[in-house]
């Protein structure tokens, strides 16, 4: 390599390392997007270290607010371009960037993810289309974990689950990823929001599809193990469907406490002289189908909610079904085995056109949270209600609400829907569920619930530009503290789920771009749930090209799900499948406590 001073620029016969990337024709000044030539610059006394040269073009920002970031590798989010490969290798290309100014920042790496160089360069590529970044000696983040390798400058979960130090200190690492399973029909398929559990050695997930053509509709499930990897079970196909129904709301399935038995519900749209109601699918942790059952004796359609509308119940060790019937009324009814134990339910979250309703359950608390347009909430039922609290964490005369409750999340708000949030102590009686008083009312449109011991949480959107997904924290029937989530790139977030497992919270968050920006899934995890909530890791789904194309994702049909040793996400495309969408995929990561 020729060297310069005490540099040693990386080249290939003279020319950079980076030959695809320092190649510039005269072209491409003219381009509307220029063609970004990088060379980089390696100092001598570090060249026989450095295995891996990481590059990324950051706009809106400088190389000084990057520093700090720098010696902990290229971030993982924010990039408009990165590339990463072995210095003594061919060279990627950089690709073509919008005409703007950029900070170009690289990372040199040791073989084994070390930062062992840093530099960075502000440029506008609209006048200059090569970069030349020096780096600089910097000792920065150290080497994989152990139970990691080194892959493409980036630390990858090994696929030794045995192994006690893969995912420590929640690390994140992408254990595995795939597509779900072919569609049902080329295009115009009905796609229900999937379902996913903790099972077993991993993780079972559950989607319903329907031809509305043919009148079919089958439930899929695949189980996934801790290593990612898929295995498919046979699809269960859903008897007396016609064509042209309904049949795009979610699926809900939970699993008992040890995790060998769980229950799977669908709603059936009516279709004549079949009435309408809810599909039992019992089911083990692999998906078979034990046993199955039907309720609805011609009542009005019971339409389920994504990710949190069954919930097995510790207490009464069956489980609750949250729906929402005729959208008059959210309801709550234990099923045991294939049946409802009560028709056609317990009411509860006021009045008003209901558009939603969720379930938690622990062996501390039960938690009810219901979506509403207008109503009241001052009654729960006429004639039969008592008096509600409709502001958050108010005083029902017989739990102790403690201090003022703190000020809703910022930017929280959704003009026209609140939510309502009755809580209920883990042994009580189901029954008194109807003259409990509404804990809490607050602006939003959709939500997501959980709960361990007497903790409750509840995330929820927000109207803001700010924080667009928030959360609240209840314990012993009162609010504790309130924050949200900052969620970056354009668009809307269209559903957060989230999920609860011992100390640590996390939270799957869909934002659906417009072209040309596309769609993303973001995963926030969260430390000290069960004091004081402390963001750990935020992983972009996006940013690893391993996880299956989320571009297209549209409707918020995302949940996720959590292990002590992993935690897994699950999406589908869209309520309605075009011939160009995937049904959906997976991603399943590593982190345990220690």
């Amino acid at each position: 390599m020729a060297s310069l001073g005490h540099w040693t620029r990386l080249s290939r016969a003279g020319a950079a390392a980076l030959a695809g990337l320092a190649a510039c024709c005269a072209l491409a000044a003219c381009r509307k997007k220029p063609n970004v030539g990088v060379v980089v610059d390696v100092p001598s006394s570090i060249a026989d270290q450095t295995k891996w040269v990481e590059i990324g073009a950051f706009g809106g920002t400088t190389c000084n607010a990057l520093a700090s970031l720098l010696p902990g590798g290229i971030p993982v989010e924010g990039a408009a371009a990165r590339v990463a490969f072995d210095r003594a290798g061919p060279s990627p290309a950089l690709g073509d960037l919008p005409k703007a100014k950029y900070a170009f920042a690289a990372v040199g790496k040791d073989v084994n993810c070390g930062v062992v160089a840093i530099g960075c360069r502000e440029v506008d590529v609209g006048i200059e289309t090569t970069v030349d970044i020096p780096l600089n000696p910097s000792q920065g983040a150290g080497p994989c974990p152990p139970g990691a390798s080194c892959v493409q400058a980036r630390c990858v979960a090994g696929s030794n689950n045995g192994d006690p130090a893969l995912g420590a200190d929640c690390s994140m690492d992408l254990v595995g990823a795939g597509p779900l399973g072919d569609p049902l029909i080329a295009a115009g398929a009905l796609t229900s929001a999937p379902a996913i559990a903790a099972v077993a050695n991993g993780f079972l997930i559950a989607y319903r599809e329907y031809d509305p053509f043919g009148g079919q509709a089958v439930v899929t499930f695949i189980k996934i193990d801790n290593g990612g990897g898929a295995t498919p079970g046979p699809r269960t196909v859903l008897p007396d469907r016609c064509p042209g129904g309904d049949e795009g709301d979610p699926l809900g399935m939970s699993f008992a406490q040890d995790l060998s038995a769980g229950l799977a519900v669908v709603s059936r749209a009516p279709c004549a002289p079949k009435p309408t109601g809810i599909d039992f699918l019992q089911i083990d942790g692999t998906g078979t189908v034990a046993a199955s059952g039907f309720e609805g004796k011609g009542t009005p359609r019971r339409i389920l909610s994504t990710a949190h509308s069954l919930a097995y119940d510790k207490t009464g060790g069956d489980f609750l079904v949250a729906f929402v019937e005729d959208k008059k009324t959210a309801n709550v009814v234990f099923a045991s085995g294939n049946r409802l134990e009560q028709k056609p339910g317990i009411r509860f979250g006021g009045n008003g056109t209901m558009t939603g309703a969720w379930v938690a359950s622990s062996d501390g608390a039960r938690a009810f949270l219901a979506a509403a347009i207008g109503g009241d909430t001052s009654v729960l039922d006429a004639g039969a209600g008592a008096p509600v609290d409709g502001g958050d964490g108010g005083d029902d005369g017989s739990v102790d609400s403690g201090p003022p409750p703190p000020p809703p999340p910022a930017d929280s708000g959704t003009a026209g829907s609140t939510l309502r949030l009755q809580i209920l102590e883990g042994t009580a009686d189901l029954a008194t569920l109807a003259s409990t008083p509404i804990l809490a009312t607050f602006p939003g449109t959709w939500g997501s619930v959980v709960a361990v011991g007497q903790r409750v949480i509840v995330a929820s959107d927000t109207a803001g530009v700010g924080k667009q997904v928030a959360f609240r924290i209840y314990e012993n029937g009162a609010q504790k503290t309130s924050d949200g989530i900052v969620v970056d790139g354009s668009g809307k977030v269209a559903y957060a789920d989230i999920a609860l497992v011992q100390d640590r919270l996390f939270f799957a968050v869909e934002k659906v771009g417009t072209l040309p920006n596309p769609s993303t899934i973001s995963v926030y995890a969260y430390a000290q749930a069960t004091t004081t909530p402390t963001l750990k890791r935020r992983v972009n789904l996006s940013d690893d090209s391993r996880i299956p194309t989320l571009a297209a994702v549209r409707d918020g049909q995302v949940a996720i799900a959590a292990s002590e040793t992993r935690v897994a996400v699950v999406w589908t495309a869209g309520r309605s499948l075009t011939d160009k969408d995937a049904v959906g995929g997976y991603a399943v990561f590593a982190c345990s406590a220690k």
